[in-house]
């Protein structure tokens, strides 16, 4: 079966599915704040826009990866990564607008209907995986990217720059902290 997912099926499905795995060690590292360039480090919208590219390189890892055990494990990884950056978002940054009372509900919404809809991707690429369908995976796994890369453009163009500017600098402080924590959580 071959299915093609857009950003408006991302947006429509909205169902949640728990994704669990461990990060790359490079990225493991950096995510505790000890790599290079840790996913933590800075303001909330630094580490979000590390976090991205983190899970850019996730993605290279998962098709460079040699062999099946190795594919899997490279995309529990990634999964790890996508689920807890989407929890940090989605409780420390997606209720900012509303919090500051400068916010659009439905863009809001949108933005969580997108990171549900990612997260039954990532749960069919893996169960493509476990049941040996890799070229299935490989497929799940590009139109997942295509669909985050939207999401990501929308999130780095618009909303939070938007959020940051309309935020006081209190309320970019408590975002910052609360990201942070989630992700940390999360990754823990």
């Amino acid at each position: 079966m071959d299915e093609a997912f857009s950003r408006r099926d991302l947006a429509l499905l909205g169902a949640g599915v728990a994704v669990a795995a461990a990060l790359p060690s490079t990225a493991l590292a950096q995510a505790r704040g000890t790599g290079p360039s840790g996913l933590t480090r800075g303001d909330w919208f630094a580490q979000v826009r590390a976090q991205h590219q983190a899970i850019n390189a996730g993605f290279q890892m998962v098709r460079g990866a040699r062999g099946e055990a190795a594919m899997k494990a490279a995309f529990k990884r990634l999964s790890m990564l996508l689920a807890a950056h989407s929890i940090a978002e989605e409780v420390a940054l997606y209720p900012g607008p509303a919090v500051s009372g400068q916010g659009d509900q439905n863009e809001m919404r949108h933005l969580y209907d997108e990171q549900q809809m990612a997260k039954v991707m990532t749960a069919r690429i893996d169960a493509a995986l476990a049941t040996g369908q890799r070229d299935q995976a490989m497929t799940l796994l590009g139109q997942l990217e295509q669909a985050l890369a939207a999401h990501v453009r929308e999130e780095e163009e618009q909303f939070y720059p938007a959020l940051q500017q309309s935020a006081s600098a209190a309320m970019n402080e408590k975002m910052t902290r609360d990201f942070r924590l989630r992700f940390t959580q999360a990754m823990a």
